[in-house]
C-alpha cells in the first residue's frame, strides 16, 4: 500500500523514504489478520514550532469505515498530547469529506483556506486541533 499511495506524492518509493527519514517523523500502521498494511498516519514533530504535521492519513480503500481511520487518528492525537507542542495542524483537500468529516468530529477547527497551492483549482483547508 505505502508504494502505491506514496509514489504520487514523492514520484517514487525512494523519494518518499528520504523525506520521511528527514526530521523527527512518527509513523503508525494499521494491518489486517495477515499483517497487510490497511492504512498509515504520519506526524511530524517541528522541533522549532509549537505544533506537530499530520503529514499523512492513508486508508485502503477496500479498508475504508471500519474504524481503522479513527484509530490512527487516536494514536496520532495520543502520540502528540504526550509532547510539548500546543496543537496538531492538518491539510485536507476540499474533495476528501469523509476525512475532513472525520476530523471535525475529533476537534479540529479551520484555520485557513489554500487555493491552488498544491493543485490548480482546487481548495485545501488547514485544520488545527488544540493538544
Amino acid at each position: 500500500m505505502a508504494t502505491k499511495y506514496l509514489e504520487p506524492l514523492y514520484g517514487n518509493q525512494d523519494k518518499a523514504v528520504e523525506s520521511w527519514m528527514n526530521g523527527k517523523r512518527i509513523v503508525y500502521i494499521s494491518s489486517d489478520e495477515n499483517n497487510d498494511v490497511k492504512g498509515l498516519v504520519a506526524l511530524l514533530d517541528n522541533l522549532d514550532k509549537d505544533y506537530i504535521t499530520m503529514s499523512t492519513l492513508l486508508i485502503d480503500e477496500n479498508f475504508r469505515h471500519k474504524g481503522a481511520g479513527k484509530g490512527l487518528l487516536e494514536k496520532a492525537i495520543e502520540y502528540s498530547s504526550g509532547t510539548q507542542n500546543d496543537y496538531l495542524i492538518v491539510t485536507v483537500n476540499e474533495n476528501i469529506n469523509s476525512t475532513f468529516n472525520l476530523l471535525k468530529k475529533y476537534g479540529f477547527e479551520v484555520i485557513d483556506k489554500l487555493k491552488n497551492k498544491h493543485i490548480i483549482g482546487q481548495t485545501e483547508f488547514v485544520l488545527r486541533r488544540d493538544l
